[in-house]
């Protein structure tokens, strides 16, 4: 079936073929072969740690479209366990991003610092 030119073929793939990293066909479990060039996978992105839930901190039912499990942060990476920040990939719901990690890992440690100072 094709939709926007755009073809999908449900069978199951036993391998993928090419040289190098270079990707040049899906080899499916019946013998066939799919000559191409490109592959888009949906996959579901989780918490490879149960760390955050240990220390009580709650996680966001994955989104729809993304598939993501993040650590449920407010707007300043606060989990909501007094003390406990969450950043990076690890409480997002949006796709991997170094820039987004840097800029929520910087949110997480300056709130950390007023609270530091702050004597909470």
């Amino acid at each position: 079936m094709a939709v926007g030119g755009v073809g999908l073929d449900e069978r199951m793939i036993s391998g993928f073929e090419g040289p190098g990293g270079e990707l040049r066909a899906a080899v499916f479990v019946d013998g066939g072969e799919l000559s191409i060039g490109a592959l888009l996978v949906k996959t579901t992105l989780r918490q490879r740690s149960s760390l955050a839930h240990d220390l009580g901190a709650s996680l966001t039912e994955p989104d729809e479209m993304l598939s993501v499990e993040a650590i449920k942060v407010d707007p300043m990476c606060r989990t909501g366990v007094p003390g406990l920040y969450a950043a990076g990939d690890a409480a997002t719901s949006v796709p991997p991003s170094m820039a987004a990690a840097m800029a929520s890992g910087y949110l997480a440690g300056a709130a950390a610092a007023v609270q530091l100072t702050a004597g909470y």
